[in-house]
């Protein structure tokens, strides 16, 4: 970066500030205000060359001037706003300085070589010397403003800093073009016409060919300003097409003014690079939602699948909770039966209880009868002692009945296989804990509890067979037994009437007699002793099915509640399946939208192709 003003421009400032002197003197001997020797006398003086050496000293003090400043910025020891009002007074003291010199320098100059104000001669040349500033100057004064702001480009523009406005500086170039052919014509006129020619004539030769130049240069001039403007607007121009067709990829525009074009050039670079950092993002953003996009829509079309899945996974539970349900039903109708058997069979155990209950009773009373037949023959022994004599006859008939009671006393000891009623019922009862055991294992973890009570009754049932057998067969011996006494009893009751002949006989007798009851009494106090013992345990069967017919209770109630949450979970099902299916059609709802963001993002990522960034 070049940080001072090209020599180009000193040497412009040159041309803005000498060159009027020559061109002057020209107008001067051509229009006839002054003649050869007196622009000859004034031009060769000192004070001319000091005029001319101060014409030379203020352009190079200011632009030495402004390469400080420019060099103190970029070193950073200025700021930019300082940097442009310093620049900005170079340019206006480069207008006034000249002006004052093409003022001041021809009347001094004509005062200092005698020449006097007769004939307007001084107002006059001082017009003329004006209007040559303002015709030639003008021209290296747009050259310099153009140059000296081309080469202030790295410098930032700042509001209410900037240079001569593009108003004023047309203004100016106007002005000073039409002045300048004005001065001429005036300052000819205020002149004396020379003697030798008339008003027409000097004028037609003198005043319109010396106007017509001034006339041409000052276009020239406005042409000058005028293309240094057509060039920015080109520019500017250029670079909106580029930007209107989407090319971003240029560089931005070099700032060659600091007037409302350098304003307006820079504020368009500030919009280039707003827009090209905005479009930039954009494009990475749209490339970015493309991605996406796929993704997503992939992402969809894997979701769509996976609700088809759990729909299908649905309908399958679904199938799975109705099949259950049937199951469901099943067994509750399987579990109402098996309690109807429990009942049934605590109706049997109930009605067992009674019978043996009675059965006892019997027992008890015949053995209770033996107690009395054997206090009784105690009674008699005495009177059998006497009636020993009168005994002899019914002594077979007593052997008889001895043997008879021997036998049944012998078989008194099979009396355990008197349970067969008992063994009947157990048998029974234990078929029903099988069967109960059977329902419960069908029941699964629910019949858990019912399979341990159906266990202790299988067992019980066991032991119940058991001591039944044993108990049956006793009673049907005793039962024989008893009535072969009875048989025997009437046949002794034949032999009483020789029993006062056979007394001896009969004491012997009685004495076995006796001894045989006390052995049935032993034997009939093991036949109460089972009784009882079956007795507790006919209780504890009948506390088992009580138990069975609670645990049979408690699972039907159970199979209710498993019933109605199974009637729950079935409705539950339809809802999820409605929902699904609800949120299938949204999923396709969704993909259809996926579908036409695609779409929209491939028309915008086709758009922003179009844009060169």
């Amino acid at each position: 970066m070049n940080s001072k003003l090209p020599k180009s421009v000193l040497f412009l400032s040159y041309g803005i500030y000498v060159f009027f002197f020559f061109s002057s003197a020209f107008a001067w001997i051509y229009l006839r205000i002054l003649t050869v020797s007196e622009v000859m006398s004034m031009y060769l003086s000192i004070p001319f060359f000091i005029i001319l050496l101060i014409a030379f000293a203020i352009p190079t003090a200011l632009y030495v001037s402004a390469n400080r400043n420019m060099v103190l910025y970029t070193t950073g020891k200025t700021s930019v706003e300082n940097i442009s009002k310093q620049l900005k007074n170079y340019q206006t003291l480069t207008i006034v300085f000249p002006i004052a010199l093409s003022i001041g320098s021809p009347i001094l100059l004509c005062r200092l070589s005698g020449i006097t104000n007769a004939a307007n001669t001084i107002t006059a040349a001082t017009l003329i010397s004006v209007a040559n500033l303002f015709t030639f100057a003008l021209l290296f004064y747009v050259l310099f403003m153009q140059k000296m702001e081309t080469s202030m480009k790295f410098i930032p523009l700042v509001k209410g800093y900037g240079t001569m406005p593009l108003i004023a500086r047309n203004l100016i170039v106007a002005f000073f073009s039409f002045t300048s052919v004005f001065f001429i014509f005036t300052g000819t006129l205020l002149h004396t016409i020379p003697t030798d020619m008339n008003f027409i004539k000097f004028l037609l030769q003198h005043i319109v060919p010396v106007g017509f130049i001034s006339l041409v240069t000052g276009l020239f001039d406005i042409f000058t300003q005028s293309r240094g403007t057509a060039i920015r607007i080109k520019l500017i121009k250029e670079f909106s097409g580029d930007l209107a067709s989407g090319n971003y990829k240029r560089d931005k525009i070099e700032i060659l003014s600091r007037d409302e074009f350098g304003f307006l050039i820079n504020d368009l670079n500030t919009f280039y690079d707003v827009i090209k950092a905005l479009l930039g993002s954009l494009q990475n953003n749209t490339n970015t939602s493309s991605s996406v996009a796929e993704q997503l829509s992939s992402m969809m079309a894997g979701t769509s699948n996976s609700v088809n899945q759990i729909s299908n996974s649905i309908s399958g539970v679904f199938d799975k909770v109705s099949h259950q349900s049937e199951s469901v039903n099943s067994v509750q109708e399987t579990v109402k039966q098996m309690t109807g058997e429990i009942l049934n069979l605590n109706a049997c155990i109930d009605e067992q209880v009674a019978q043996f209950t009675e059965s006892s009773a019997a027992i008890e009373e015949m053995v209770s009868n033996i107690q009395s037949v054997t206090d009784v023959v105690k009674k008699n022994q005495e009177a059998i002692g006497n009636l020993r004599n009168a005994t002899n006859s019914g002594q077979t008939s007593i052997e008889a009945t001895v043997k008879d009671v021997k036998n049944m006393t012998q078989e008194s000891e099979g009396l355990l296989d008197a349970s067969r009623v008992i063994q009947s019922i157990a048998s029974q009862t234990n078929l029903l804990a099988m069967n109960a055991s059977i329902e419960a294992a069908h029941a699964g973890e629910f019949g858990a509890g019912f399979a341990v009570v159906a266990d202790e009754i299988r067992k019980l049932a066991e032991d119940s067979s058991s001591q039944g057998k044993r108990i049956t067969t006793v009673i049907q011996q005793i039962i024989a037994a008893i009535n072969e006494i009875a048989k025997r009893t009437s046949a002794v009751q034949k032999e009483f009437n020789n029993i006062f002949n056979l007394s001896n006989t009969v004491a012997d007798q009685d004495e076995v007699v006796l001894n045989a009851m006390n052995e049935q009494n032993a034997g009939n106090s093991q036949v109460l002793i089972a009784l009882r013992e079956t007795q507790n345990i006919t209780a504890k069967v009948k506390s088992g099915a009580d138990k069975i017919n609670e645990g049979s209770s408690l699972v039907s109630m159970e199979m209710f509640k498993l019933i109605e949450e199974t009637k729950q979970i079935s409705s539950d099902m339809d809802n999820i399946s409605s929902e699904t299916t609800a949120i299938g059609d949204a999923v396709n709802n969704v993909t259809q939208v996926v579908s036409q963001n695609n779409s929209s993002i491939e028309s915008l990522v086709a758009e922003m192709n179009k844009f060169e960034i």
